[in-house]
């Protein structure tokens, strides 16, 4: 749910330069190519400052306001911690995954300031926030 709004953006734009997005029935992966030499991404309106700080506020309010909720419903099923961490674990994989590619793509393409701007978490405030939950 949380990749969802990330991927959806970008998968809007896959055939932009650089991304590449691969299907599966049951994982949705996108992943961002800063050695591309087609260096269009910059130009679309998906990646603009704005859209970008857009994106990741909806998923950084997702992380604090939808997922918490979810994971106590999941725990009402699953009272056994080692089933839940199973369960709990691709999910933190694709949402660590999905912020790992767009600190890739502001690392690539904006400027510290720029990227900045945009308030993606760093990895260790991500990972507080994962563990926290589960």
């Amino acid at each position: 749910m949380l990749c969802g709004i990330c991927c959806r953006a970008l998968q809007t734009h896959a055939n932009a330069g650089g991304i590449h997005h691969d299907t599966h029935p049951c994982v949705h992966t996108t992943t961002y190519n800063p050695t591309s030499t087609r260096n269009t991404t910059l130009p679309q309106a998906f990646a603009s400052v704005e859209r970008l700080q857009q994106v990741v506020g909806k998923v950084n309010d997702a992380l604090h306001t939808q997922l918490p909720p979810l994971v106590a419903k999941m725990r009402l099923y699953l009272p056994e911690p080692s089933t839940r961490a199973v369960l709990f674990k691709p999910i933190k994989s694709n949402i660590a995954e999905a912020h790992a590619q767009i600190a890739a793509l502001l690392e690539a393409e904006y400027t510290t300031e720029e990227a900045g701007e945009v308030g993606l978490l760093d990895p260790g405030q991500l990972g507080g926030v994962l563990d926290a939950l589960g």
